[in-house]
């Protein structure tokens, strides 16, 4: 179930949106890659912590992205990070929001 994204494929947080809802569906068929799998509430764990690292991000698989596509995503300002010198740290709480799994109740 390997989709296409262009780069030139219109308006980011459009784009972002596809790719937010197409990994959903693969969280919810359980099988993000072949050798393994992730489940919803490990996902939600990892995203409870305030900032995870780019390799933290790519080894939940939860983005369809390589780890050079996740340092990419932070290089154009896709992802929000906290740069401590050389190391980088994703805020979760707007990568939530971009998934849709943030919950309104919760600040």
């Amino acid at each position: 179930m390997a989709k296409q994204y262009q780069k030139n494929s219109g308006c980011p947080a459009l784009l972002l949106a596809k790719l937010a809802r197409d990994t959903l569906m693969v969280l919810d068929q359980h099988h993000l890659r072949k050798d393994e799998t992730v489940s919803r509430e490990q996902v939600t764990a990892l995203l409870s912590q305030f900032t995870i690292t780019p390799d933290e991000l790519y080894q939940a698989k939860i983005l369809p992205l390589s780890r050079n596509g996740i340092y990419e995503a932070i290089r154009r300002g896709e992802l929000e990070v906290i740069e401590l010198g050389k190391k980088k740290a994703i805020v979760t709480a707007p990568l939530r929001r971009k998934l849709g799994l943030d919950d309104a109740g919760q600040k």
